[in-house]
């Protein structure tokens, strides 16, 4: 099955405008539930064709006893309409809207050497100028940058390492 993020996003947001304040609980749960899809054994016979989709959706409600009723339904709609392998995608679109709905945003920085309490407090300062939204940053090392650091945020790629300078003016030099 192909994977379409707009049909992922679709779930999420109905979720997400379905659930109300109650977010921690269900991100755990449809984590979990998500871990299940992923899972080889559990996935290959959830996602049998041939296994009807009332008995998808119970197998998985035997999997989550502890499910909040709105992630058992919302299961069952998944399972009714053969969607049950979008759910690690479904998560992820999910934490993204609830981190937008608190004003968050994830950041990946990668950084050429550890970063010091300053150098993080100015990289937290430029990426709220920059969008208006709290960072979480995820941070690992990558000494092929030699320098600098490349930060992935929302959409954007901002590249500020020197292996990536020398990269452009490499492209730059061969136009």
């Amino acid at each position: 099955m192909r994977y379409s993020p707009t049909v992922a996003y679709r779930y999420a947001k109905a979720l997400f405008l379905g659930a109300g304040p109650q977010s921690d609980e269900l991100v755990r749960t449809l984590s979990v539930a998500a871990k299940l899809v992923e899972n080889p054994t559990v996935r290959e016979v959830i996602l049998d064709p041939t296994l009807s989709r009332k008995k998808a959706s119970q197998i998985m409600s035997k999997l989550l006893p502890e499910a909040p009723k709105i992630i058992v339904r919302f299961i069952e709609i998944l399972a009714e309409k053969r969607r049950l392998a979008y759910l690690p995608y479904i998560l992820e679109s999910y934490r993204a809207l609830i981190a937008e709905a608190k004003r968050e945003i994830e950041v990946d920085v990668e950084t050429a050497i550890e970063l010091s309490s300053v150098e993080y407090r100015i990289l937290r300062k430029f990426i709220f100028n920059k969008t208006g939204m709290e960072p979480s940053f995820k941070i690992r090392t990558n000494p092929r940058l030699i320098a600098g650091m490349i930060l992935r945020f929302g959409d954007r790629v901002v590249d500020m390492s020197i292996s990536g300078r020398l990269k452009r003016i490499k492209q730059g030099i061969g136009s």
